[in-house]
């Protein structure tokens, strides 16, 4: 940007003939003045009086006529070329034994200083998922490892960045394979800057053979068998062996040999793992292409899968017998994974009837699931709920509770740090309601049907409940409200209460504020539709009570199972004290490590979400296996700590697809009214690229009328004046 001077100009407020026939007078007035003098004085002191007088008028004549002064300068710009530099990984690909990353740092070098116009300027700016502005000295030193390209996204940040300037073009260097932002097309033919892209790579698809996907079950049995199915891509262009195994702590647990066809093509294959004995763990998916292969680092996958006992001891403690009793007892024994101890009072004094498995009292202890149904009564005994209490409070663990008849709510109070809710209930009368879903119910895993979503919750008859429910825990997550059957439909302002409720918080519990559920089950099918509804529910609340039913007060995990790399990694820790209370105080500081050696990777401070949970994410720098240590301080105290296993695969979707788009990139030049060319054409597309300078005239008011070094000439002059008349004894 230069400057040059153009002119000047004077400028009054009124007609220049008045102006000078003031002036004339001012000069007149003064020459009358002074043409004699008492005493008299010599010639010389008469002039300078004269002219001090006339140039103190003539200020003042100025003044009034609103003096100004305008300079006029003509500013000049060149013309400014944005340079746009590819970094994500994908420019890390070789072709001829030479990167695009080495052919980029050349043109950056070498042709664009030679050949580019001298008169024009440039800036650089680097771009992968986000886009920067990079300084010159930093050109030397770039690094091309961004795990996502947005090409959109850059062409907006330098537009944005440099719409006061004389943008004339912009340079892209890229090999055109964008994997966010949408398609850059579309913004090209709106950016009003011609863009000028340089295609770097081949349009070859390079052979290669990788895991692209993983999905596992988070959880498995010990001793059964549970799928896992892997993706694996081929964009070899002739038909590919491979060999797929599965690899766990005690080694290869299964293999499969396939037959890929030509590609591009995504292979699902589903291997099969038995896991041996509970615990969480550590598999790894091994991929051996028999052919080429490009990239070797997308051959590994590891994963973590936590393996529940094959046998849950679920221990059934009813008030009373019924057909909801019934159905949910066949129902829970026709699964062989379920070892089921049924344990019913019997009487109006609470007797109990042991079940057929002479189960004893004591069982209560060893179970790993309680199901209270109807439980407890005002009849109970009172040395059920005490051994009831006692095992709780010795080693928690999850629980489903089903309200009945003639539940006893005083008589639950006891038991409120293991429930989802409190004892604070309004007794209405027996009523008909029907379950409506929440917002965190539409998502939860425990209200999902197979096949249906969650749509098949409004195709239930009525059941019954016989209260209102009004107080649970602030970390409790309501399912399903409860609505009178037959009143206005959802949001019409009709009375609703919480239904169906679980809680995370120390050993995960579930509660369900209705009786006589049976109806879900019979008079479906008694009327035609499908009774799957019942089934699942059940289903999906014990596999879900099942699930990380650690009793200990800190969790930490993973939003995902699996990862690959460039995925945005959110860990979550739930917190809460002795008594099952949700502490939302808490420092939780993560430290995260990574490979064997447990190099240091990261500090994460997570940050409170509300209800003791604490949230945080962080983006991997590396694939491979990391460790989560959490400490947890409270009012400076350690409150305590836990740890996390999770893997990132190797798989990339910026290195998915790493051939040439020229296609995209000769677009943006035509859409846009630029130009393309490939990396070994560069050098005469640099020289071509051309730009106008911009001339805008800068124009600058003075207004000397009313600046105060005005007045204090005239009033310098005045003074002048009269100190030479006081000399001279002038009156």
């Amino acid at each position: 940007m230069s400057f040059s001077p153009d002119s000047f100009r004077a400028m009054i407020a009124g007609s220049p003939l008045y102006l000078a026939l003031a002036a004339l007078a001012a000069v007149a007035i003064a020459l009358f003045v002074y043409r004699r003098t008492n005493p008299v004085v010599q010639p010389a002191v008469r002039i300078v009086l004269t002219a001090l007088r006339s140039l103190a008028l003539l200020l003042i004549i100025l003044a009034l006529f609103e003096w100004t002064v305008q300079f006029r300068r003509v500013q000049t710009t060149p013309p400014l070329l944005a340079v746009a530099v590819d970094l994500s990984a994908s420019m890390q690909q070789s072709e001829g034994g030479i990167s695009r990353s080495e052919r980029t740092m050349r043109l950056l070098r070498e042709a664009l200083p030679a050949r580019l116009d001298r008169g024009m300027a440039t800036r650089y700016f680097g771009f992968a998922a986000h886009a920067r502005e990079l300084s010159p000295d930093a050109l030397d030193s770039l690094t091309f490892n961004g795990d996502a390209t947005d090409i959109t996204g850059a062409l907006e940040k330098i537009r944005s960045s440099l719409v006061e300037q004389n943008l004339t073009g912009i340079l892209l260097l890229s090999d055109g394979n964008y994997t966010q932002g949408g398609d850059p097309g579309r913004y090209a033919a709106e950016i009003g800057v011609p863009i000028h892209a340089i295609g770097l790579g081949s349009a070859q698809v390079p052979a290669d053979i990788g895991i692209t996907h993983v999905e596992a079950n988070p959880f498995a049995f010990a001793g059964e068998s549970t799928p896992i199915s892997v993706t694996v891509r081929s964009t070899s262009s002739r038909r590919e062996n491979i060999t797929l195994s599965l690899e766990g702590d005690s080694g290869r647990e299964s293999a499969l040999r396939i037959d890929l066809q030509r590609g591009p093509l995504d292979s699902a294959i589903v291997l099969n793992y038995t896991p041996a004995a509970p615990g969480r763990h550590k598999l790894q998916l091994l991929l051996e292409p028999a052919g080429r292969d490009a990239n070797r680092g997308n051959n590994r996958f590891t994963l973590y899968q936590d393996v529940l006992r094959s046998k849950t001891l679920i221990f059934v403690l009813a008030g009373s017998l019924s057909p909801d009793l019934s159905l949910l007892r066949s129902h829970l024994a026709a699964d062989e994974r379920f070892d089921l101890k049924l344990l019913a009072e019997l009487g109006a004094n609470g007797d109990l009837q042991l079940d057929r498995t002479r189960a004893l009292q004591d069982s209560i202890g060893e179970s790993d699931l309680l199901v209270l149904y109807n439980f407890p009564r005002r009849t109970s005994s009172p040395r059920t709920l005490s051994l009831l209490q006692a095992a709780l409070a010795r080693r928690p663990r999850p629980l489903l509770f089903i309200s009945g008849r003639d539940t006893d709510w005083s008589r639950v109070k006891p038991l409120e740090p293991f429930l989802p809710i409190r004892a604070s209930v309004v007794t209405t009368g027996e009523m008909e309601v029907t379950p409506l879903l929440t917002a965190a119910g539409q998502q939860h895993p425990v209200m999902q049907i197979p096949g249906s979503g969650t749509a098949a919750w409004n195709l239930l008859p009525p059941v019954y409940c016989r209260e209102q429910l009004r107080g649970w825990w602030p970390d409790a997550e309501i399912l399903a409200h409860a609505r009178p059957a037959g009143l206005a439909p959802p949001g019409s302002g009709a009375e609703e209460w919480p239904f169906i409720l679980v809680r995370s918080a120390g050993a995960k519990s579930a509660a369900v504020m209705g009786y006589e559920l049976w109806r879900w089950h019979l008079m479906m099918s008694g009327i035609g539709n499908t009774d799957e509804t019942y089934r699942h529910f059940f289903q999906n609340v014990i596999r879900w009570l099942q699930i990380e039913q650690s009793s200990d007060l800190i969790r930490v995990r993973t939003d995902q199972s699996t990862y690959h790399f460039g995925d945005e990694v959110r860990l979550v820790a739930q917190i809460v004290d002795a008594r099952f209370q949700p502490v939302d105080d808490a420092e939780v500081e993560l430290g995260i490590t990574s490979g064997d050696k447990g190099d240091a990777q990261n500090t994460l401070y997570l940050t409170l979400t509300g209800k003791g949970s604490y949230s945080g994410a962080f983006r991997p720098e590396k694939a491979g296996d990391y460790r989560v240590h959490a400490r947890i301080r409270r009012n400076g105290a350690l409150l305590g700590e836990a740890t996390h296993l999770f893997s990132v695969g190797s798989y990339n979707e910026e290195l998915s697809d790493v051939a040439l788009k020229e296609s995209l990139l000769r677009r943006l030049g035509q859409l846009s009214g630029g130009s393309y060319a490939p990396s070994d054409s560069a050098a005469a597309l640099i020289a071509a690229i051309q730009g106008a300078s911009l001339h805008r005239t800068l124009t600058n008011d003075v207004e000397l009328w009313n600046r105060g070094a005005l007045l204090a000439a005239i009033l310098l002059l005045l003074a002048l004046e009269w100190f030479l008349r006081r000399r001279k004894g002038m009156l």
